[in-house]
């Protein structure tokens, strides 16, 4: 039912209302009366023939009326709103259509991205960074060491040759850099990176940790499943305790990551 149907709905209830209501008036002030008097025994009358008509109008729209369409698509809402809320995990594409990774990191004012070569944040989003950093933000970057033991593993479970993730690796420093350049050019936000000595066992997107609407969104990283299917989460304050658990985990790694080379 659209919402245009509903409104019309409402208004033939009201008036239905209203005229079983006027039926039962008539049929009191005929009481009132006295059934013997003339103009009593026809306010009686008329009153239980409105009532009458009006309650066989409701039973008839009851009867003749196609209610389950629209508690399917209610209960479809409720079942919607849940596995939003509480659903164990969600896929990249699904926690994108929340919110896309542009809006989530245009809404910034603090951002720590954190993985392995941060391909999905660099790839599309370096004209958001800019500009979140031309408004003041302060962005942490965290990716793996090129010379990471970690790369050899990675190399061999994706079947490639290690040298190219490893120059994948120095590409995504290569650019973060540049972020970190325009930054001092305009004097305007800051820019750290640090690198990972090992891979992480997930992948991350903080977004203002200590304001009210801080959120984290994490990824997990699942041997040989590619990063579009990977199990996610996003996470706030409320989200106890696993926001909090998170979060620790985030810091830690950030204080036992190096400076990059």
């Amino acid at each position: 039912m659209t919402p245009e149907q509903r409104q019309v709905k409402r208004y033939v209830d009201v008036v239905q209302l209203v005229i079983f209501l006027i039926g039962v008036v008539f049929i009191l002030l005929g009481i009132n009366l006295g059934v013997e008097t003339a103009w009593g025994s026809v306010l009686i009358n008329v009153g239980s023939d409105i009532v009458v008509v009006s309650l066989l109008f409701f039973l008839g729209r009851v009867l003749l009326t196609d209610t389950q369409p629209d508690v399917v698509n209610i209960l479809r809402g409720i079942e919607k709103q849940l596995l939003k809320r509480f659903g164990l995990f969600l896929t990249r594409d699904e926690l994108n259509s929340r919110q896309s990774h542009g809006d989530f990191i245009q809404q910034a004012r603090k951002l720590y991205v954190g993985g392995i070569g941060l391909r999905a944040t660099r790839q599309g989003y370096l004209d958001h960074l800019r500009d979140r950093l031309d408004n003041g933000a302060h962005l942490r970057f965290g990716v793996l060491d090129p010379e990471s033991p970690d790369v050899a593993f990675i190399a061999e479970m994706w079947n490639i040759p290690a040298a190219d993730v490893a120059n994948s690796l120095r590409a995504a420093l290569s650019e973060l850099k540049q972020l970190r350049t325009h930054s001092e050019s305009q004097r305007s936000g800051s820019v750290e990176i640090r690198c990972f000595r090992h891979e992480p066992e997930f992948s991350f997107t903080l977004r203002d940790p200590d304001g009210p609407n801080a959120t984290l969104r994490v990824q997990l990283r699942v041997y040989k499943v590619a990063a579009a299917s990977r199990p996610a989460w996003e996470l706030r304050p409320t989200d106890k305790p696993w926001f909090r658990v998170f979060m620790q985990a985030v810091e830690k790694l950030w204080q036992d990551s190096k400076p990059c080379p």
